[in-house]
């Protein structure tokens, strides 16, 4: 479990220090949109990971995946759900960013639909969260 926190610690981390190459006095634009792909790589990877380690059971030597487990706690799952889904949307978003293929107003606007789903997503585990923090007794 802390590796996992680690990991979305170093995601986030990332997506902070790209946030700030993304001012424009600093001419690091493109930096910042690699370092929002490797963050968005690490968040998706941390959050299918936490998925994973819920619904795989292992009995003797073999692993099972039971998707029940999910239940057990159901607004801690929609958090790392949505989270993960963040992370994808985000890094799809910031690949369509580099401009090798934002060449146009279109492909600009795609991105752009991309990295707003992705934020959704954030928005959605968000929500999650404190529907969890406030409303569960889940909450550890």
């Amino acid at each position: 479990n802390g590796l996992n926190f680690f990991f979305s610690l170093l995601g986030s981390t990332l997506y902070l220090i790209g946030s700030v190459l993304y001012i424009p006095q600093l001419n690091s634009i493109i930096a910042g949109t690699q370092i929002f792909i490797i963050g968005s790589a690490i968040i998706f990877f941390s959050q299918a990971w936490k998925l994973w380690r819920v619904v795989s059971v292992k009995e003797g030597s073999a692993v099972h995946i039971k998707w029940k487990m999910l239940l057990h706690d159901l607004p801690g799952s929609f958090v790392d759900t949505f989270a993960g889904l963040g992370g994808f949307f985000y890094f799809i978003g910031s690949v369509l960013f580099l401009p090798q293929y934002d060449t146009s107003d279109d492909a600009t606007f795609i991105a752009a639909v991309w990295f707003q789903m992705g934020g959704l997503f954030f928005f959605f585990s968000g929500l999650a969260l404190a529907v969890r923090y406030f409303f569960t007794e889940n909450y550890p």
